[in-house]
């Protein structure tokens, strides 16, 4: 209960800074809602160790030789998961992230290493652990930093250019 009101708290601050698909008023309508004092703490204790650390994310050339190390987590689709994925990595849609099934399935001795398509869905998913107490990390780029080439969106979904990575191996399931 207490990690799902932290996790709350956190949604209220941040919401307007996270980019969603749906229609946005020209003016963002001010939150009525007030997080409690002993929720805040919680919440400030937390986000506090999580910017104080150098760096949030990792590269791919670090993590490839130690994956034993890390606890992967794929935030992907199930399907885009099944595709391909990095070795041991288990698969947590973003939108299920915080759920009390899913972080059932985290760790809380090792280190996290979230990944996504870009790495910026994984920056998030990184954040809101750390706000719950986790150790985790974002692999930098994600799983184009793991590929050997992705296609990607630059100005729009039809101009595509190519991205290419480190070319290491993803697993189907």
């Amino acid at each position: 209960m207490k990690q799902i009101l932290i996790l709350i708290s956190f949604l209220i601050v941040f919401s307007y800074g996270m980019v969603q698909e749906q229609a946005y008023p020209k003016k963002p309508i001010p939150s009525t809602k007030v997080i409690p004092p002993y929720d805040f703490a919680i919440i400030q204790k937390y986000a506090e160790e999580f910017l104080a650390k150098p760096y949030h994310g990792l590269m791919a050339d670090t993590v490839y030789p130690d994956l034993e190390d890390y606890f992967i987590v794929d935030i992907r689709s199930p399907a885009d998961y099944c595709s391909g994925h990095i070795a041991n990595a288990i698969n947590i849609p973003f939108h299920t992230i915080a759920a009390n099934s899913s972080l059932a399935k985290l760790p809380t001795d090792k280190t996290i290493l979230v990944y996504c398509y870009t790495g910026h869905t994984a920056s998030q998913s990184t954040a809101i652990l750390n706000l719950l107490g986790y150790d985790a990390y974002t692999l930098q780029f994600s799983a184009m930093a793991w590929r050997n080439v992705t296609q990607v969106g630059i100005w729009s979904d039809s101009h595509l250019e190519d991205v290419y990575g480190a070319n290491y191996p993803f697993v189907p399931c």
